[in-house]
């Protein structure tokens, strides 16, 4: 598949001297850029020289309590952390801060609170996932994400972890698929997306019978054809795969979405990483992070 190495080529450019990797070819380093980007080289490239600079750079990100803030001067935008967490795993020398990032995340909670019986909202705010910033509700992206990590280290099992993939089942519209995680609003179903969609069936998968999500699985299965941002089509293939139902023409779909930079321009480095993930993840990104890790892939979690 040539999108693969065009992928991986446009990756490896946007990384810097000094460790980490830009946004966009004119940017300095971004942590979000960087963990999406080695996430996608490890396994594209893994003797890629720009990793072992990059994961540094991501440590010397991390707090004391074992955070990846998104900014040094935004310490409660701790929605980096499982990000960092992709890029370390399975990686010499960062099994420290593999470590520390798993034991925060499971002991961080957002804003939660019992349903009032006069609530406009019709989802459990009790049900605890993760927030994008701390002392905020959880909400579906973030959520995925923990997920995705934490079972990926090791702690699938995790009574906190179940507890984020019952809240990611809470939030499922009735009428098949999720949207940044509310449900309805004064009775009023709200519309899905894909890319939500795509990021809680790639969580959920293998936790719960293909009945409680096959009304989702459909919806974006029939979604998926039409899609040309590199965010949406990235997330529906991931999370289709993860099923056992990935798209029959993945390939030319990755295409065609590359080909769209022609009239947007060039797309932003953890855009490129999640289109080079989607193509190369063929069992979903779940089965695909957990073959970095050799403790999870031999079954040991």
């Amino acid at each position: 598949m040539p999108e693969l190495d065009a992928l991986t080529t446009a990756i490896k450019a946007r990384s810097l001297p000094d460790g980490g990797f830009a946004l966009s070819g004119d940017t300095g380093f971004r942590v979000d850029a960087t963990a999406w980007a080695v996430a996608a080289l490890r396994t594209a490239e893994p003797g890629a020289p720009s990793l072992p600079p990059a994961r540094a750079r991501l440590a010397s990100c991390q707090t004391a309590q074992g955070a990846v803030p998104f900014l040094p001067d935004t310490p409660d935008a701790i929605w980096p952390t499982p990000l960092a967490m992709f890029a370390w795993l399975g990686a010499p020398g960062f099994e420290g801060n593999l470590r520390s990032a798993q034991t925060y995340l499971l002991q961080t909670n957002g804003a939660h609170w019992p349903r009032k019986p006069d609530s406009p909202i019709s989802h459990d705010p009790a049900l605890r996932g993760w927030p994008w910033t701390l002392k905020t509700h959880s909400w579906i992206e973030p959520t995925a994400l923990a997920i995705l990590a934490l079972a990926a280290a090791g702690s699938g099992g995790h009574p906190r972890v179940e507890e984020g993939r019952r809240m990611i089942l809470d939030r499922q519209l009735p009428a098949g698929g999720w949207n940044y995680g509310n449900v309805m609003v004064y009775g009023q179903e709200l519309l899905p997306n894909p890319e939500c969609a795509g990021q809680a069936l790639a969580a959920l998968a293998g936790s719960c019978p293909p009945a409680e999500v096959s009304n989702s699985l459909d919806w974006l299965e029939r979604q998926t054809p039409g899609l040309r941002t590199p965010f949406a089509l990235s997330w529906a293939v991931l999370g289709l795969s993860a099923w056992g139902r990935r798209p029959d023409d993945a390939s030319g779909l990755i295409a065609r979405c590359l080909e769209m930079q022609e009239q947007l321009g060039p797309f932003e480095t953890w855009h490129l990483a999640l289109l080079l993930l989607a193509a190369r993840a063929e069992g979903g990104l779940a089965k695909h992070l957990a073959a970095e890790n050799p403790e999870v892939a031999h079954g040991a979690a």
